[in-house]
């Protein structure tokens, strides 16, 4: 039912009950009233309402259920028995064992209520008269249930005027969602948070460039980023990496973060590729075995590459043709990208067509003309599609072989993808080529729900990502060699950039504390993500909080230079940036929280630990290892009063930043998931590696809401302060803060006290951390 409807129908029950003034018993209450407030106004179907059901205390009134479950019971009374509740046009909530308790009546009603409920295990009641509605939880944890609030209702005027609240509570849909939790038992505070960066005059500002940028920009833009024009094959040759494994992290986190099949990959049949120097695996032996198909039998075929984001598919793809197949003749390859385009369906084989017009006119046109001219292919066809059927046809029967690659098709929404997969199918049946579409594996797993992929039998294969230090030591090795010769660089500058790269490389050699911290945190945050990675590594490179000039000072003083990790992960957070704002981040600040649907700055981390509790344990749907249910978790969070949308909104910042994934292996559609798992760049913040270093939380205070009005102001005039010293105290006073709101939070609800969820303290861990950390930052100065 649509709220709509519910508020129409209730009008007329309104105007019903306001006109004839009725004095009901209980019974008729019920038929009259109840019944017709449930079904016709709130949605709640008959088959999901429940009367005078016996129990050991007696006979329940109404119990709403769902899912085998009872949700609330409610206990009528007759329109007559009027409660005598305080007026209180701006308060909605009471106190179970306040003001109440002196209201003999409705006392009464509260106790038979909440017996009823103990007895059969329902945690939520209410007790309704017609005309008002008293709604409350009658079971708690580690606290007696009067210490609970309840919501009331005041008069049918009440309900007309709030009737889109009381919607939002009791309704079917909305009981469904988990609103009982919300508007019930969580009470929010009347906290009022303000954050430091909004007070901050030219918020968005930058520094300049580090010294080096002007020419690190080239060198970057050709050896640190996607390997895919053809004046970059030999940076490909020398700098592709075959080494798909992460044994440099430690036990924890190279089991969980090695990007290995995915979970689904059993069912579908999916291969792993296993790759060469010169070999392309079990994909490239499906290939030859395609391609010899479509010579002999004039038969074309489909592959699926499939690869998460950021793992190589485009460059795996390039380097295929481009090396693993460079002296296959008579090969000719067309390469289709919609990275750039926004399709409409309708010109979706128009796009494919010109684009594999333009591959032959740049590619193959003057190479064949020749040969095309001397057999008589002439064919004055304007139709593209008409034409390229001819001319592959022709070529297929004098021995070339034809591939059309389909790549990135996964940036568009899952309608235009399944488009592009359909039209694939009709051009590999017309035009007798082997067609590789690449897609992410997120896309491909919501495409066999639709059933598009199950319709056919399609060789699949799976590309995991790179190692990523690997991929770094590729480029910097191969920089450092062509500076001399590929750029246009006085002797001076390129001695400079040889050194700086070579500083960078030795940083992240292993075998000292720093170099490892380092290595720790860019394969962790990366998550996999090879394209996000370099970028991420360019941003250190090129920052303005990279101090190149201190680098070389004391590289050329002592002979060496060690990279710190503070150093680094300050440049990651802070890009050029001067002030730390979380959407212009690489890097989560996992304090921060919706100040209208919560006040605490501890969900997120909570929600990682329980997560990171089941890391190695199997999903009850065997979707892979790890992964929780999230009606589990909210479930969980419920029994101590998290609402389900403080839970929703703190899923979907941690999926944005990739601290967790979702068994739909999307960042942002969190509605479409059903299952979550922590991630390495989740187990790294959540183990206190990162939420506990000094740099980090000296970077993030400014952008995390912050109650205590004194502590704001104490901030305040600290924001700007440069001086190592003032710099250790605000940071101290922010983390003061912190445990404080923890400590609060506890003692205001003592149902967190023994719960799972709640059982560390992360803000007392810090300061024990950040305290150790003082004490060495100052043996230092």
């Amino acid at each position: 039912m649509h709220p709509d409807e519910g508020y129409k129908n209730f009008t007329v029950l309104y105007k019903e009950l306001s006109e004839s003034l009725l004095n009901l018993n209980e019974a008729n209450t019920r038929a009259k009233i109840i019944d017709r407030f449930l079904k016709e106004c709130l949605g709640w179907p008959e088959s999901a309402i429940t009367r005078e059901d016996r129990n050991d205390v007696g006979y329940t009134d109404y119990q709403l259920i769902m899912s085998n479950r009872t949700q609330i019971i409610i206990e009528a009374k007759k329109t007559g028995e009027y409660f005598e509740i305080p007026p209180a046009q701006y308060r909605r909530h009471f106190k179970v064992g306040g003001v109440l308790q002196s209201i003999p009546n409705l006392t009464s009603a509260l106790n038979q209520a909440r017996n009823y409920s103990v007895d059969i295990g329902c945690k939520y009641a209410a007790i309704f008269n017609g005309h008002q509605l008293v709604i409350f939880s009658a079971i708690t944890i580690g606290k007696s249930w009067k210490e609970g609030y309840c919501v009331v209702f005041h008069s049918l005027e009440d309900f007309k005027m709030n009737f889109a609240l009381i919607w939002n509570i009791l309704s079917y849909d909305s009981i469904r969602s988990g609103s009982l939790v919300s508007y019930v038992d969580f009470v929010k505070s009347d906290l009022v948070f303000q954050k430091l960066i909004q007070g901050i005059h030219n918020r968005d500002q930058t520094y300049a460039r580090n010294d080096l940028y002007t020419y690190l920009q080239p060198i970057s833009n050709f050896i640190f980023s996607e390997l895919l024009d053809e004046a970059r094959t030999e940076v490909l040759k020398q700098c592709y990496v075959f080494d798909r494994s992460n044994s440099q992290l430690g036990d924890e986190f190279n089991v969980f973060f090695t990007d290995r099949l995915p979970h689904f990959s059993q069912k579908f049949k999916i291969k792993e590729i296993l790759e060469r120097e010169k070999k392309g695996g079990v994909f490239e032996r499906e290939f030859l075995s395609k391609k010899q198909n479509q010579n002999r039998n004039r038969k074309g075929s489909l592959m699926v590459l499939l690869g998460g984001i950021g793992s190589g598919k485009t460059t795996f793809i390039h380097r295929f043709f481009k090396i693993v197949l460079a002296d296959h003749e008579n090969l000719l390859w067309f390469y289709v990208d919609f990275r750039y385009t926004s399709p409409s369906p309708d010109v979706i084989q128009a796009y494919i067509l010109e684009k594999i017009s333009q591959e032959w006119d740049e590619k193959y046109s003057q190479l064949l003309s020749p040969l095309l001219s001397d057999i008589g292919f002439a064919v004055n066809e304007p139709d593209k599609k008409v034409y390229f059927s001819k001319l592959f046809n022709l070529l297929n029967r004098l021995g070339f072989s034809i591939s059309l690659i389909i790549d990135n098709v996964d940036q568009h929404d899952i309608n235009i993808q399944e488009r592009i997969f359909m039209e694939a199918i009709h051009l590999t049946d017309l035009f007798k080529t082997v067609i590789i579409m690449s897609l992410r594996e997120e896309t491909f797993l919501t495409s066999t729900k639709t059933g598009v992929f199950d319709a056919y039998d399609i060789p699949k294969f799976h590309i995991s990502s790179p190692n990523f230090i690997s991929v770094i030591n590729s480029r910097l090795d191969f920089a450092i060699k062509v500076i001399p010769t590929e750029f246009n660089f006085s002797p001076d500058v390129a001695s400079k950039l040889i050194k700086y790269f070579k500083i960078i490389k030795s940083s992240l050699i292993l075998g000292n504390p720093q170099s490892e911290r380092l290595i720790n945190f860019m394969e962790s945050i990366s998550v996999g993500d090879i394209r996000e990675a370099l970028r991420m590594f360019n941003y250190f490179t090129v920052s303005g909080n990279t101090d190149v000039t201190e680098i070389f000072k004391i590289f050329d003083d002592t002979g060496a230079y060690q990279i710190a990790y503070h150093q680094f992960i300050k440049s990651i957070i802070l890009g050029e940036r001067r002030y730390y704002v979380q959407d212009k981040s690489q890097l989560m600040n996992v304090f921060d929280f919706d100040t209208s649907i919560t006040d605490s700055h501890f969900t997120q981390l909570r929600i990682l630990q329980y997560l990171k509790n089941r890391q190695n344990k199997s999903s009850k749907s065997r979707i892979g290892r790890g992964f929780v249910d999230i009606n589990e978790l909210i479930n969980s969070t419920e029994e101590i009063s998290i609402p389900r949308p403080v839970v929703i909104d703190s899923l979907s910042r941690l999926a944005y930043f990739r601290l967790i994934e979702l068994d739909n292996q999307s960042k942002t559609n969190i509605d479409e998931a059903s299952f979550v798992r922590i991630t390495p760049a989740g187990i790294y913040y959540v183990n206190s590696e990162l939420i506990s270093d000094f740099t980090y939380l000296d970077t993030i205070f400014v952008d995390t809401p912050i109650s205590d009005i004194v502590v704001f102001d104490n901030l305040k005039p600290l924001i700007d302060v440069i001086e190592l010293i003032k710099r250790i105290e605000r940071t101290e006073t922010f983390i003061n803060y912190l445990v404080q709101a923890e400590e609060s939070e506890y003692s205001s609800r003592p149902e967190y006290n023994g719960h799972e969820l709640t059982q560390r303290r992360f803000a007392a861990e810090i300061r024990e951390k950040f305290l150790t950390q003082k004490e060495y930052i100052l043996s230092r100065v």
